[in-house]
């Protein structure tokens, strides 16, 4: 298949992509669901490096990635049961392993599971810092790194989940990996290093008899650790032109059947792992959590959206209690009105009956008392009428003022507003923010006749500075009206 290809499938945007990335001691390779592989080979020993080459090579972007580490990336300890609850293991495992160790406890990720060994835990643990940089670089390509797994606990996609079955691969450093799998679980290990394939990986007869004698000498001694749980047989994956032929020779020899692995066929075992991570849902090691490294930051876009929302609907609910007053003045006004239409209809009536009569002083006197009355209830009502229209106006205008004036670092938690007086209390983001807030004001047409004749800053148990403004009603003017 050609790079351009793959590289088109790679940058399908139609729905997130899978992938799967495998990092062994002398190569990195990615995986899809659509069965192209990508392959980067370390230099001088820089994994990192080549990872982001591969990265770059095959531009991913917004994908879910698993990571599978080969056996050079991680450490296999089997230890005592550590008694640790599950919620606890990832964060508390690492020092439970400081005596096989050689960092530090907070330089490492580690998992593990109960052994089939009775009374024995499996512990897996990796470099802390290695994964982080992989999901770093995965994070500013908008991927998401899902899982890590290990090398020891895929081999599982390789056999029986109800059984107890041996797999044979072969190593890149020469020699072959002998692996027990246990109803899923590592159960032992060893290295057969006397035994090295030749390039076209082929054994000969005599290297067949003694490979047959090492997994021998490995059955009898786990039948002798798993007393109810016998070897059903071994799985053979060695990279050779043959596995099959060899694995009927292998069959003659021992009291087991061996057998090839029916997962993709003709695929090299190193590409088998990715790939069978693909089909992994969730792995019984995973040294990755979504917390590892990363703080969720106490300011975000959602909550800014939210404190906005919020102080859109505390103006909304002010603006509406202040038309609901205006309203009320309004019928206040019109039933004044009424009042003073009465009262003119009054005045003609006598005017009428004043016309039809010589008036004696004593009537003029009361009828120019009644005038004057009149005067006054009018000017009363007059006055009453501009001042609540004024008060309003006034109101309304401070409150437009105040939304203006608004800023970031400045919350009004309460505002009392009278004809005389304007006091505000809120919470503001530092002692600064409150004066060159007020400076502010006189560029407003309202706010910019408010002085203010107090200032209180305050610090509340919850570390917020709270500040109260006071205005101080004017005795003169107040007098004049």
């Amino acid at each position: 298949m050609s790079n351009t290809l793959f590289f088109q499938r790679f940058l399908t945007r139609r729905k997130r992509k899978q992938l799967s990335l495998a990092i062994f001691s002398h190569q990195v390779l990615c995986v899809n669901t659509h069965g192209d592989v990508v392959v980067e080979e370390i230099l001088a020993g820089d994994t990192i490096e080549a990872v982001s080459r591969l990265f770059e090579k095959i531009e991913i972007q917004k994908a879910d990635v698993s990571l599978l580490l080969g056996r050079n990336q991680y450490q296999s300890i089997l230890i005592d049961d550590p008694e640790l609850p599950p919620e606890d293991m990832f964060s508390a495992l690492p020092f439970k392993l400081k005596d096989y160790l050689s960092e530090s406890p907070l330089d490492v990720v580690a998992d593990g599971f109960d052994s089939p060994l009775s009374g024995r835990f499996q512990a897996m643990a990796a470099n802390k810092a290695s994964i982080l940089q992989i999901s770093t670089m995965l994070m500013r390509r908008q991927c998401r790194l899902k899982q890590v797994t290990v090398e020891d606990a895929q081999l599982a996609a390789w056999t029986d989940t109800d059984s107890t079955e041996m797999v044979l691969n072969s190593l890149y450093t020469g020699g072959i990996q002998l692996t027990v799998i246990s109803k899923g679980k590592l159960c032992f290990q060893r290295q057969i290093r006397t035994l090295a394939l030749d390039n076209s990986h082929q054994l000969s007869e005599t290297d067949i008899d003694e490979l047959a004698l090492e997994i021998q000498r490995s059955l009898d001694y786990l039948r002798s650790q798993l007393r109810q749980t016998q070897i059903r047989g071994v799985i053979l994956d060695l990279d050779s032109l043959d596995d099959k032929a060899l694995a009927l020779s292998l069959s003659a020899r021992l009291t087991v059947k061996v057998r090839t692995p029916e997962f993709r066929k003709g695929v090299p075992f190193r590409e088998k792992l990715a790939f069978s991570l693909l089909e992994t849902p969730e792995s019984l090691i995973n040294l990755y959590r979504d917390s590892l490294g990363h703080k969720t930051p106490w300011l975000t876009f959602e909550k800014m959206l939210g404190a906005w929302g919020i102080t859109m609907l505390l103006l909304s609910s002010v603006y509406a209690y202040e038309q609901w007053q205006l309203s009320d003045a309004s019928k206040n006004l019109l039933a004044k009105n009424g009042q003073l239409e009465q009262l003119r209809v009054a005045s003609q009536d006598l005017s009428s009956r004043l016309s039809l009569h010589l008036p004696s002083e004593e009537k003029k006197r009361q009828l120019n008392a009644l005038k004057q009355q009149m005067a006054d209830s009018q000017r009363t009502l007059s006055a009453v009428a501009d001042h609540d229209k004024a008060s309003l106006e006034g109101f309304a205008g401070v409150l437009r003022d105040l939304s203006s004036a608004s800023r970031a670092d400045i919350s009004i938690e309460e505002v009392n507003i009278s004809p005389y007086q304007l006091n505000i209390k809120g919470l503001a983001a530092s002692p600064d923010a409150v004066p060159a807030w007020v400076t502010t004001f006189k560029r407003h047409r309202y706010l910019a006749s408010k002085a203010f004749a107090s200032m209180e800053i305050n610090q509340r148990e919850d570390k917020l500075l709270e500040f109260t403004l006071k205005t101080q009603r004017d005795s003169d003017e107040v007098a004049s009206e």
